[in-house]
């Protein structure tokens, strides 16, 4: 089969959830025999790329904008996606969707499916918490309008919609409940070859591999880590950002000193996650967060927070990490109750141990990438075969 991906950034040129989801997906449809190009907006035009594995790169490009019309950059992007696109394919993916929109108001008759690492409709007090009503002209202009518009045409036009959760898919239905027969939740995964077994420290430690972003939630973290009364304790905050001065600075007034390390961007993560005891990601919003996998699939509890509506949407909680038996949830607004669990689980090591073993075979039953990539190629392959539900 011929496949093409759509993509804005390709890993390891940049790295982010996005961009590992399409890596790891590309890969395996590679290694299984198929064709795979990946046509990257970042990469000039006429830039064509072979990697040792044969997928092939070929560049987009973007149309220089002058500076004083940045905003109307993405949309310059989704124009020219247009007229570049090759169609020699029988499928495409793309998790962008700017790119897939060109695509979709091509009508070339190639299916594609949308496969975001998350969703930007109907999470908007999450991404774009003000949206400006200047006249419909200067709105539109604003990229998160166009960014709406883009997502809501791949909802309307797509031949495929892949989740990559329930959540996610809830999300999504709430703007535009006719695509439901289009849609299939494929959850992201990860690689168990890329993990090391665990060897905990002998100081009770607590991860969190994140951004220092303010959905990251981990100034919530932070104050709770004051009250943990376990000792002696070590938190490790994986992860860098706009926050970092900000978290440090509320780390010391706190009082805190050494038990929190800021250990930057890592390119090592699965070692800093197989030496520590517990995992936990704070976050007010999550799609389908990858650090929960690989948490679990290292062997560790985790620690999430509880969905609540309006307060905390996060999917790891109930898809991924499930109460009791992989780990624990905490009330997303109180810091307290965070701290408590914490507590509790550093005073019972075999509940670390029984809810670690369960995380690592819930990961590797339902949650590699070798499982997720062989769901999109069946979704694709139901699509070229003719069974495609009706555009609503």
């Amino acid at each position: 089969m011929r496949i093409g991906w759509l993509v804005r950034h390709i890993f390891q040129k940049t790295i982010g959830g996005v961009e590992r989801h399409i890596d790891a997906h590309s890969r395996w449809m590679r290694s299984w025999g198929h064709e795979v190009e990946l046509w990257s907006s970042e990469y000039p035009k006429g830039c064509r790329e072979e990697l040792p594995d044969g997928r092939k790169i070929f560049g987009l490009g973007l149309r220089p904008v002058p500076s004083s019309l940045w905003r109307i950059a993405p949309l310059c992007r989704v124009i020219d996606a247009v007229q570049r696109l090759p169609d020699r394919f029988d499928a495409v993916f793309s998790a962008d969707h700017l790119l897939t929109a060109s695509w979709a108001l091509r009508n070339s008759g190639v299916p594609i499916i949308y496969c975001p690492g998350g969703t930007v409709i109907g999470t908007t007090q999450w991404h774009f918490p003000v949206l400006r009503d200047d006249g419909w002209l200067r709105s539109f202009l604003q990229p998160a309008r166009q960014y709406l518009l883009a997502e809501k045409i791949c909802l309307q036009r797509v031949a495929g919609i892949a989740p990559v959760s329930e959540a996610v898919k809830r999300q999504m239905l709430s703007v535009h409940p006719g695509c439901a027969g289009r849609m299939r939740v494929i959850h992201l995964g990860y690689e168990p070859d890329d993990l090391l077994p665990r060897h905990p420290s002998p100081v009770f430690t607590v991860v969190c591999v994140a951004r220092l972003h303010p959905i990251k939630n981990i100034d919530f973290l932070i104050r709770a880590w004051r009250q943990v009364t376990f000792s002696p304790k070590r938190l490790v905050l994986v992860g860098d950002g706009e926050e970092r001065i900000k978290l440090q600075t509320l780390s010391a007034e706190l009082g805190l000193g050494g038990s929190v390390e800021f250990a930057g961007e890592r390119h090592d993560v699965p070692r800093w996650l197989a030496g520590s005891d517990v995992f936990i990601l704070p976050s007010r919003y999550e799609a389908c967060p990858l650090a929960v996998l690989e948490a679990m699939g290292t062997g560790l509890p985790c620690l999430t927070l509880r969905s609540v509506a309006g307060i905390s949407d996060v999917a790891a909680s109930g898809e991924l990490n499930v109460e009791g038996e992989t780990g624990l949830f905490a009330d997303p607004e109180d810091p307290r109750d965070l701290a408590e669990q914490i507590t509790y689980l550093a005073d019972h090591p075999e509940v670390r141990d029984r809810m670690g073993w369960a995380s690592r075979h819930r990961a590797l039953t339902h949650f590699t990438w070798e499982q997720a990539a062989r769901k999109y190629m069946q979704f694709a392959e139901d699509l070229i075969q003719g069974r495609r539900i009706r555009i609503a």
